[in-house]
């Protein structure tokens, strides 16, 4: 410590020094050169060179970011620190060391009303009309001024009544501080550049201001400006704002024009909330990139706008385009016409590009490394393209992009912990795009060596290592093989409804999956053991297809819950066929036409005693019983009529249809026995002998006994206690019609 307080000269120049809030004490410095560093508040920094250095004679801060404003900054300096001989390499002369003090003193401001006005004569207008229409770009005060346009026409030699005045121009005045505004309560136009203002105060009683230019001046915030109600125009260039935030701009309801250009902006908020706004300067700032536009992209009435110098216009591939796609109603920007072309052509080239910066846009003030869940749905999105940095991603589980125009899933790739994907309503024939030509033609003829080729890929790189859950509904798939399986590893559910799927090929190797649902595609078989390779599927639906057989169910031994509806299934042979799925606890075959013949449900409750619901209607302890006894009870009447039956074989046709009238009351009919229905009910040699229309066997009544499965009231077992009535008289009929030929 003692050293340093005996330095006398320090450099450091050409480094990247952005603050001097950590300078220590140098009591004995003299000289202090820190040229061409990243010095950006000057106020703040110049304090502490004052507070650090008290005996320095020479300083030197040329070349950094505020060197745009070296005659204001100059005057500060020199008022600040009145001991310097020179600044910036330059003798530092009486005439400057005067007005820095004077300055610092406030003693150039607007004069009191007690000294009568007479300082401020120059620079006042007092006339109630409108301003005036000219062509100067200029600040309304100044031209009211320069035009001499006063109450009586001319200058007025007696004191100025200050409630009077509506226009003032005080330019280049030195001014740091603003005193004594609090009478102009008529002001609407007001002129303060080239001052030394480092604060916006004082104009508080100036509700009617309706123009108001603080360009280059020392302003650091913006202070009080929400008080400015009745503001249109507001001009602070040239300054030193770092934010806009906490300003209460966006109290300001009629502004038209802001201009906040040559400032230390690095993001636009809040003035996305500034509504009316009709022309937005803000050039030569440090907006880091164009997404910071984004935040003002739903400002309606604004038309005229300037970004440039800042530093993604320099950057930015193709910033031009870029901002003409985003705000397509502006009639210029960065001082340039915007053609009717410019706007067509960005158009043409953005319109359905998911980039970064479309991103951002959406997203608004949320950074994407917080981010969770994207919801885009139904932007119109054609291609993705968010370059190789996945770590930008990393904390995304869940997007959704449904009902947009994507083909391909590799612009999505950048995503390497996604969980859940929703591709619904889009445009895929592929998962990587368009498939092999020919291959789809090929495959929409029902070719499973098309099949095969779409499932053959030189490149098994898995996509999604993570993706638990895949929507692909509703696009146009011909095939699962294009789907690609091997790329989604941890895939636990897979919906594929509403395609154009016409064939269900087997895996060529296993998957995770434990929900598969392909309602509403154009299946019309599946091939043997189809799903094989899903051993962990859990719930399977293939509702609203073509399927007229079931197979290629083998191996879903975990299978548990199978929707079946709407299809072509006839036979009740074909539900027999799901014995082979051991776990199933719900089937629904509603909507085909098995589902209308009445034993299809005691059917399945008979040969699956796991299952619980049958198309949507549980099954119950007392309906399983029912059955049971119904079956028990039929087998035993077929196995009577068998016995009684046997010794007739010799007889002629006539003996059997006598007999069969005697013991049902008319003959059989081909195809009206019940059991006929169902040959896998009993082994294969009986059910077989049943199954004949020859049997002479007389059929029973089938309406009384089929009503409670009808119904569904299968615990009605006085009709059941009826039948075996039925049953016992017709024997009692039938052995007394042949007696003398059995005995």
């Amino acid at each position: 410590t003692g050293s340093m307080e005996l330095l006398q000269e320090l450099h450091m120049d050409y480094n990247c020094l952005s603050n001097l809030k950590s300078m220590p004490m140098l009591a004995g410095l003299q000289v202090l050169s820190l040229k061409a560093n990243s010095l950006v508040g000057w106020r703040e920094n110049v304090a502490q060179v004052r507070r650090s250095c008290p005996s320095l004679r020479h300083l030197d801060l040329r070349l950094n970011p505020w060197q745009n404003r070296k005659d204001t900054l100059r005057l500060w300096v020199v008022g600040t620190m009145p001991n310097l001989l020179s600044f910036d390499s330059t003798v530092v002369d009486e005439s400057e060391r005067e007005s820095g003090a004077a300055m610092m003193n406030n003693q150039q401001v607007l004069a009191s009303q007690h000294s009568g006005g007479y300082a401020v004569l120059p620079h006042v207008c007092t006339m109630d009309a409108k301003a005036p229409q000219s062509l100067d770009m200029g600040s309304t005060a100044a031209t009211l001024v320069q035009h001499k346009i006063y109450t009586n026409g001319h200058l007025a030699n007696a004191s100025i009544d200050m409630k009077k005045v509506t226009a003032l121009c005080l330019e280049k005045q030195s001014i740091a501080r603003l005193t004594h505004f609090s009478h102009l309560v008529n002001l609407k136009w007001l002129t303060l550049s080239g001052n030394c203002l480092v604060r916006l105060e004082g104009l508080q009683k100036c509700t009617k201001l309706e123009e108001l230019i603080i360009d280059d001046n020392c302003l650091e915030q913006l202070d009080g400006v929400g008080s400015l109600v009745n503001l249109q125009r507001l001009s602070v260039s040239n300054n030193f704002i770092a934010s806009l935030n906490g300003t209460d701009i966006d109290k300001l309801r009629k502004l038209q024009i802001l201009s906040v250009a040559s400032n230390y902006l690095s993001t636009l908020s809040p003035v996305e909330r500034v509504t009316s706004l009709v022309e937005l300067y803000a050039g030569n700032n440090l907006l880091p990139s164009i997404r910071c536009l984004f935040l003002v992209k739903n400002l309606k009435d604004l038309k005229n706008a300037d970004f440039l110098g800042n530093p993604f216009s320099a950057t930015h591939y193709d910033y031009r385009q870029t901002t003409l796609f985003h705000f397509n109603k502006l009639h210029s920007l960065d001082g340039l016409v915007v053609e009717a072309s410019e706007v067509a052509a960005a158009k043409e080239k953005y319109e359905g590009w998911l980039n970064l910066d479309y991103l951002a846009d959406f997203v608004s003030c949320t950074p994407l490394e917080n981010l969770t869940e994207l919801d885009l749905p139904g932007c119109g999105i054609k291609q993705i393209d968010l370059g190789d940095d996945s770590s930008a991603f990393s904390t995304i589980r869940s997007i959704n992009l449904q009902n947009n125009q994507l083909t391909s899933v590799k612009g999505l790739m950048v995503f390497t912990n996604l969980k859940v994907l929703c591709l619904t309503k889009n445009s895929f024939e592929h998962i990587l795009g368009k498939p092999v030509p020919g291959v789809v033609s090929r495959l929409r003829a029902g070719s499973n060596t098309a099949a095969a080729e779409a499932q053959d890929s030189a490149d098994r790189t898995p996509l999604f290592t993570g993706l638990e859950v895949l929507h692909l509904a509703n696009n146009y798939l011909v095939s699962m093989a294009y789907v690609q399986l091997w790329r989604f590893p941890s895939l636990l559910a897979l919906y594929l409804q509403g395609n154009a799927i016409q064939h269900v090929d087997r895996p060529t190797e296993n998957s995770k999956l434990r929900e598969l649902v392909l309602d509403g595609n154009k299946i019309r078989d599946l091939e043997l053991r189809a799903f094989s390779g899903h051993t962990d599927l859990r719930l399977l639906h293939i509702e609203q297809n073509r399927l007229r057989v079931l197979s290629g169910f083998e191996g879903l031994n975990n299978l548990e819950r199978l929707y079946l509806g709407g299809n072509l299934i006839k036979e009740l042979v074909e539900v027999e066929k799901l014995v082979i799925l051991p776990e199933l606890k719900e089937v629904s075959l509603l909507n085909n036409p098995v589902s209308r013949q009445p034993l299809h449900r005691p059917l399945l409750i008979l040969r699956q005693s796991q299952l619980a619901v049958i198309d949507g209607q549980p099954v119950t302890v007392e309906e399983r019983q029912g059955v049971v006894q119904y079956f028990i009870e039929r087998q035993h009447r077929i196995d009577t009529a068998v016995t009684s039956t046997l010794p007739t074989f010799a007889a002629d046709n006539r003996m059997h249809a006598h007999q069969a009238h005697t013991a049902g009351g008319r003959a059989a009919q081909p195809g009206s026995s019940l059991s006929s229905g169902l040959p896998s009910i009993y082994p294969n040699s009986e059910s077989h002998w049943l199954g004949s229309t020859n049997h002479g066997v007389a059929p029973q009544p089938a309406n009384p006994r089929l009503q409670p499965f009808q119904t569904g009231n299968v615990g009605q077992h006085h009709l059941h206690r009826d039948n075996v009535q039925r049953g016992r008289s017709n024997r009692h009929h039938q052995g007394g019609g042949g007696g003398g030929g059995h005995h």
